[in-house]
């Protein structure tokens, strides 16, 4: 579901009553946290998570530290829960898995690099060591217990940062953002710049702060109708902003939102309105791939967005530097 908006608004009514509820969902994960004893692995686990729901950029960051630490000589695999889809695993993602099967992101990174899904953080783990790979990347997973971690990379949508500062359901945050923080090896600040009060929490306790900068991989500026399922939609259409579109128009669908035949016919018509080509996200496409009738036809008539990280200071020096010292 989409995200309430008074999550990134000054605190009001709304956000006020829910923060009793969002102190008992904190001290729920604290608790788990300590009567969970981590399971440590015989290689490098590395989790990208981040401190709020949803659409940080952890997925990017994930795909740039998998592609680049393969090229550096390691065999890495990418963990994930597989959200929204329907195997509860463990199970390798192949293309003959669609999103509904292992989730949208899953089915995204799968294209690139070994994916492995699954509800049990370590049977997933496990099944993926005994297939060959000697690092594991976690693309979520921050506030789960069930692993121990060598490297912890805590990711903040620089757009948005932390919104009103409240708990879930009050606010966007898993955990308070500075306890988040604290437990970071390095922080990506993503499509934006850091807070001062991010600066100096970092800079007390001398965490590497990165800013990343999304990219379009080949932009070919042109009319178009952007339309996405996705947690912050407002950073797909500044990206096009950003890379010379002529957006003439949007729609947005709630975040993994599965496309319909009806919802096909209506963008495409939309889009004919507006003699306008059709745009959408990696992430979207992935869950339109395999889905036939009108829906692969939205597909097929839909330009894809796709995008490249790039960071300063370089964030795969640093994290090879990190697992040098392990």
């Amino acid at each position: 579901m989409r995200e309430p908006k008074f999550w990134y608004q000054s605190n009001g009514l709304s956000s006020t009553l829910l923060a009793p509820l969002g102190r008992l969902y904190y001290s729920v994960g604290v608790c788990r946290r300590l009567i969970t004893r981590p399971l440590t692995l015989d290689c490098p686990v590395i989790c990208v998570g981040n401190a709020t729901i949803g659409g940080a950029g952890k997925t990017p960051v994930t795909d740039l530290l998998a592609t680049t630490l393969a090229q550096a000589g390691y065999r890495p695999a990418i963990l994930s829960r597989g959200y929204g889809g329907s195997l509860s695993g463990p199970v390798r993602v192949s293309d003959t898995h669609q999103a509904i099967d292992v989730g949208d992101e899953p089915c995204l990174l799968a294209q690139r690099h070994p994916v492995y899904i699954g509800a049990d953080r370590r049977e997933t783990a496990r099944h993926a060591l005994a297939e060959g790979h000697d690092l594991l990347l976690l693309d979520d997973g921050y506030q789960n217990p069930a692993l121990s971690y060598d490297l912890r990379i805590l990711v903040v949508d620089g757009l948005r940062g932390f919104g009103n500062g409240r708990l879930i359901p009050a606010g966007p945050l898993r955990e308070p953002w500075r306890n988040a923080v604290a437990r970071a090896d390095i922080v990506v600040v993503n499509h934006g710049q850091p807070t001062p009060d991010l600066v100096d929490v970092c800079d007390r306790r001398q965490i590497p702060l990165v800013v990343a900068h999304i990219q379009p991989k080949a932009p070919q500026p042109k009319p178009v109708y952007a339309y996405c399922g996705i947690a912050n939609p407002e950073k797909f259409t500044r990206s096009l902003d950003e890379a010379g579109y002529d957006i003439r128009g949007t729609w947005f669908f709630d975040d993994h939102y599965a496309y319909s035949e009806m919802d096909a016919r209506m963008l495409i018509g939309e889009a004919s309105k507006r003699d306008a080509r059709l745009i959408t996200t990696e992430k979207d496409a992935s869950r339109l791939k395999g889905a036939g009738g009108l829906r692969q036809a939205l597909l097929s008539a839909s330009d894809v967005f796709e995008i490249q990280l790039s960071t300063e200071p370089d964030l795969t020096a640093a994290v090879q530097h990190a697992l040098s010292r392990l």
